[in-house]
């Protein structure tokens, strides 16, 4: 998924003529297992502030904000600006409610006198029109529930200080997860690492990917690079490594004279004895191959000054953009 696929996939939610519904889940962690809880948000101003705070939020980091790139998980990227979609293979335990079918009528409402708000772990926020919806994912940390043990609070009640019956339930309008269709996307990449055992599925991940590394026969000493996708630094380096990589496709003696002609991979890069593989003489050099592969080593055709990137976007013409011949 791109960023134009999903601007229109969530299009709906910002279509002038849609009328919105909006319904709040909490998820508590009880002795009994993870449950879901309806919130009853009454039929006054509330629902439609809660809805348009979520809208606004989702407008600015995916229409509004011009930087904003969507990119695979698997090539995480740790600009703030960055939205991933989630491309790995297994889910994160706890993330997989957000798959939760939510049906309003089938969930009991959140109690004050059973239910706990120092159970809540979550909230899940549908926003629904007739034909489409979305789920949105948002961690609740319990420094956002404001106690009364230690610290006094009071609230306006017409024109009177009074102490709150509960404890006060602290919200903000960011999110964590989107589901939409079959997506998840990621909005907060620190709470997937954070919250949830992301760096297994990251090294699992790895490991598969080192099927496909192994089965070029590039390496001599491949065991290396596999032990090297078993810690989480080296696992997301491996990942980095893209499918369509056009490295990916090309014979060993091409990559070979490359890196034999290339000023500066000639000297971190080394081969074996007779030259028909690479063989890593250090830890750098592990690093260099996996740049190697993604074709991060670039040529300018106007200056010859050597570059490395990871940013290629290839040249098309634009589409009001005329083409001399």
């Amino acid at each position: 998924m791109n960023k134009q696929e999903l601007q229109s996939a969530i299009s709906f939610l910002f279509d002038p003529n849609a009328i919105l519904g909006i319904e709040l889940y909490l998820v508590l962690e009880t002795d009994e297992g993870t449950v879901l809880r309806l919130a009853d948000l009454g039929d006054g101003s509330l629902p439609a502030e809660v809805r348009n705070g979520f809208l606004e939020y989702l407008n600015g980091r995916t229409n509004l904000n011009e930087d904003a790139l969507v990119k695979p998980l698997s090539e995480l990227d740790p600009l703030r600006t960055t939205i991933h979609h989630y491309d790995l293979e297994g889910m994160p335990d706890g993330l997989d409610i957000i798959k939760s079918p939510l049906v309003a009528e089938e969930t009991a409402l959140f109690n004050f006198q059973v239910d706990k708000l120092d159970k809540v772990k979550a909230f899940l926020i549908k926003l629904s029109s007739v034909d489409h919806h979305v789920v949105l994912y948002k961690k609740h940390y319990h420094l956002n529930l404001l106690k009364q043990a230690k610290v006094f609070y009071f609230v306006k009640d017409n024109e009177r200080f009074v102490k709150p019956k509960e404890g006060v339930l602290k919200f903000s309008f960011s999110i964590d997860f989107m589901k939409v269709g079959n997506e998840i996307i990621v909005y907060d990449i620190k709470c997937l690492e954070r919250e949830f055992k992301f760096d297994n599925i990251i090294i699992n991940n790895a490991k598969n990917k080192m099927l496909e590394i192994s089965a070029l026969n590039f390496v001599e000493n491949i065991t290396e690079l596999e032990e090297f996708a078993e810690n989480k630094i080296g696992a997301r380096k491996i990942l980095s490594i893209k499918s369509n990589s056009p490295v990916l496709k090309l014979q060993f003696d091409q990559i070979k004279s490359f890196v034999k002609n290339h000023p500066y991979l000639k000297k971190r890069l080394k081969f074996n004895d007779t030259e028909s593989m690479f063989r890593f003489h250090s830890q750098i050099s592990k690093n260099y191959f996996i740049d190697l592969l993604n074709d991060n080593y670039l040529t300018s055709d106007l200056t010859s000054i050597f570059y490395k990137t990871n940013v290629k976007d290839e040249m098309a013409a634009e589409e009001d953009e005329e083409v001399n011949s």
